[in-house]
């Protein structure tokens, strides 16, 4: 049965998206908009929409527009089990903006820089993850989760098992009462065109496209603004604008090797009281305490003048030789381009840096004027003013709709609060709604629920598990048994034990990596709630099988694991504790009754403490450990259940491996 709480939350957050009658408009009139918080507003829809709306209303759903959050928006549907949806794109390419985009380097949380998260390179999604890197290569990334999504659906894996893509889908129109009109070039005769009446429509257009250039390509067109120029003598640019794309536009034109997270890394490396000062600066402009960033920054510096005067030796030391560059600022003060709301704060303190550094120009004459006093040539003009956020709402919607839609839409283009936080709670996806599934297989548990994993995190836990498993196969070499690591992360604001890696040992039944349960279940969660190892007592009896599935039952396994396999009888869990909060528990199930004797469980947790010691000291060039979070987890006291055959060992033998410093369990691999 659904949390009323959630169902009420879902509801409020359907209404920020409603344009008419079952039609929604996603991320088109947001601020500081980025390829992450459009994917996070397509999944703050499909949460919101299969929480609240009926089977009939998801029945069909029409989602027109092919780019991350359009594919996002329709992949989480997908994974919810909405049976049929059509997405329309104009080109005949998905991810048509980034795709091929050799020239953009393109991260999932730089913009909240310096939030403590704001350097992860992963987007950490359940659905349609990618990494930093060139956005040719995150469109690689997408592609291949999407086109595996669409393979397990095509294979009825899941209940959505037909979604249609019409590409190349020059005209468009949505009419009343859900109808959509087409005409499309696309490969494939039968949609070429048509007319089709559904039972929902996202209008998923994003932000639509760049306002009149005159001759400056597209932000994500590739050219060669980075490179070195061939020829000798100064090359001087123009930058009109004051938005993120124009700021980055002239970072590259004047810096050597630029690239957001690097330099940021290079400036800041050593400063973390610098960092902490500049995350209150961030929190009172994101409260609308500060808008004069420039000030605040000033202020900042008079108190620690060494570090600005160390911050723009390494600026200078970054400047390029080969050119020049204008920054035209409309008003005649820079004080407008710090205060404009189109740009990053991160991108307002490495322009408040080059700026201090003499890097560039600041000038307010016209352009026509600048370009005749400095001799730019039309090609070393850049224009970013913006993007054209109604143009493609207008073509799209028919004159005939109500006039009540025309109303919103300006409502939402004045006044939109999609905002990019995470609604939905964690383990919500991989889990067939019950609108299209009443009864959940218990087979099916085995690959549900599954949140982000990184791969060097997977590794690692891998490798523990594999020398556990080595470990048990000297002493069970007749009975089965399986060894796995759990990792606690918060997803959507939720803590939840995640299974960090594969099953190691000989035992068939599995389960995928990934899964999530909550932290009250089964022995994982009582060894996670009492911080101490748990395990079936090492001396069976006639009656251990039935009294070890009466303590099962009574730990709740199976509401979001799979059911105990009736040969298992034995269990043991050890968590693994970081300061004052469990990181990580180990789980070992057994046919073998009796397994765990104090021996077995000694050596065990002396590879489980050299395991602790080495990840939470370890250095290796390119991976890097990140923090979720630095609040506590609630915790359940399990007191009041009486077990018959579980033990908690309280016992200084058998204490649990610590860390002593707070470590959360999540290894990323990091770009050089």
């Amino acid at each position: 049965m659904p949390n009323a709480n959630s169902t009420s939350k879902a509801n409020i957050a359907l209404q920020r998206y409603v344009l008419g009658r079952n039609l929604f408009v996603l991320g088109s009139f947001e601020s500081g908009v980025t390829i992450y918080s459009q994917q996070v507003r397509a999944l703050n829809l499909a949460w919101a929409m299969t929480k609240t709306l009926s089977r009939d209303v998801l029945s069909d759903v029409a989602v027109i527009g092919g780019g991350f959050a359009g594919i996002t928006f329709a992949a989480a549907l997908a994974k919810k089990g909405v049976p049929n949806i059509t997405i329309f794109e104009k080109r005949p390419v998905l991810f048509p903006l980034q795709q091929g985009s050799d020239t953009r380097w393109v991260h999932p949380h730089i913009y909240e820089w310096p939030a403590p998260y704001s350097e992860l390179p992963s987007a950490e999604l359940p659905i349609i993850n990618w990494n930093a890197g060139r956005a040719s290569d995150v469109v690689a990334q997408v592609s291949r989760e999407w086109s595996d999504l669409r393979d397990s659906c095509a294979r009825r894996k899941h209940a959505a098992s037909n979604i249609t893509e019409i590409l190349g889908a020059k005209y468009v129109q949505l009419g009343r009462r859900g109808y959509v009109t087409w005409t499309s070039d696309g490969p494939s005769e039968r949609d070429l065109a048509g007319r089709k009446q559904f039972s929902a429509t996202v209008l998923a257009l994003g932000y639509g496209e760049e306002k009149e250039s005159r001759g400056t390509a597209s932000y994500w067109r590739n050219e060669s603004l980075g490179q070195p120029e061939l020829t000798p003598g100064t090359r001087t640019f123009l930058i009109s604008g004051y938005g993120d794309g124009a700021l980055v536009d002239l970072f590259r034109v004047r810096l050597v090797q630029f690239r957001q997270d690097r330099i940021l890394d290079e400036l800041f490396v050593g400063k973390d009281h610098l960092k902490r000062e500049l995350r209150t600066i961030y929190a009172a402009v994101r409260r609308g305490t500060i808008t004069a960033i420039d000030d605040a920054l000033d202020d900042l510096f008079r108190r620690f003048p060494g570090d600005k005067d160390s911050l723009i030796k390494v600026i200078t030391g970054r400047l390029r030789t080969d050119t020049a560059a204008i920054l035209h600022v409309r008003s005649g003060s820079m004080t407008e381009a710090f205060r404009s709301t189109g740009a990053s704060f991160q991108n307002k303190v490495m322009l408040y840096l080059l700026f201090c550094a003499g890097a560039f120009t600041p000038a307010h004459r016209s352009i026509d004027t600048l370009v005749g006093e400095y001799g730019i040539s039309e090609a070393n003009i850049l224009r970013r003013h913006g993007t054209r956020r109604k143009k493609n709402l207008s073509i799209v919607l028919s004159p005939s709709l109500p006039k009540s839609v025309r109303i919103r839409l300006r409502r939402l283009s004045k006044r939109s609060a999609q905002n990019a936080v995470i609604s939905w709670e964690g383990g919500y996806w991989d889990q067939i709604d019950v609108k299209f599934k009443k009864t959940v297989i218990d087979e099916e548990k085995a690959r549900w629920r599954k949140e982000y994993l990184p791969d060097a995190t997977e590794l690692m836990a891998g490798a523990f598990c594999s020398s556990i498993a080595a470990l048990i196969s000297g002493v069970s070499t007749e009975k089965l048994f399986r060894v796995t690591l759990h990792r606690i992360i918060e997803a959507g604001g939720t803590p939840l034990l995640q299974q960090a890696c594969e099953y190691f040992g000989t035992r068939t039944k599995l389960g995928d990596k990934g899964r999530t349960f909550g932290l009250d279940q089964g022995i994982i969660g009582l060894a996670y709630n009492r911080r101490l190892v748990c395990r079936t007592r090492p001396q069976p009896h006639p009656g251990t099988v039935i009294d070890l599935r009466g303590d099962v039952a009574k730990l709740k396994v199976g509401r979001h694991a799979q059911k105990m396999a009736p040969e298992v009888r034995a269990l043991l869990a050890v968590p693994i504790i970081a300061q004052d909060k469990v990181c990580m528990v180990l789980f070992v199930d057994s046919e073998a009754a009796g397994i765990f004797q104090d021996s077995l469980l000694a050596q065990i947790l002396s590879v489980a403490r050299h395991f602790s010691a080495f990840v939470s000291s370890t250095n290796v060039k390119g991976i890097r450990n990140f923090s979720f979070s630095t609040h506590g987890h609630r915790q359940r006291s399990f007191r009041r259940i009486r077990l018959k055959v579980i033990e908690i060992l309280n016992d200084s033998r058998f204490r649990p491996p610590t860390i002593d410093r707070p470590f959360d369990f999540n290894f990323e691999v990091v770009n050089p």
